[in-house]
């Protein structure tokens, strides 16, 4: 699934700032694995820069940050293990 995927399902439209090609997919141990293949952001992973075309493991309580070309537009993703009453279900 693409960055934009989930961006795009919650609503959220950027336009076209490269969140298509920031990918996730599942890896072992429950962490997510996070593959940036686009030209247009930079993606961190703590304060280490992620290599493109390479993935790489996130896992619980790690963020993610996100700078998009227009260097005006940041993204922070918490991985975290929520328990059931502190999702909001609206």
């Amino acid at each position: 699934m693409n960055l934009n995927q989930i961006l795009v399902s919650c609503g959220i439209k950027f336009g076209r700032i490269g969140a298509e090609d920031v990918i996730f997919y599942p890896g072992p141990d429950r962490s997510l694995i996070i593959m940036d293949q686009s030209e247009k952001c930079t993606v961190l992973r703590g304060t280490e820069i992620l290599k493109k075309g390479m993935g790489y493991p996130v896992y619980y309580n790690e963020k993610i940050t996100i700078t998009f070309e227009d260097e005006m537009t940041e993204m922070e993703i918490h991985y975290k293990n929520l328990k059931p009453r502190e999702m909001d279900f609206e």
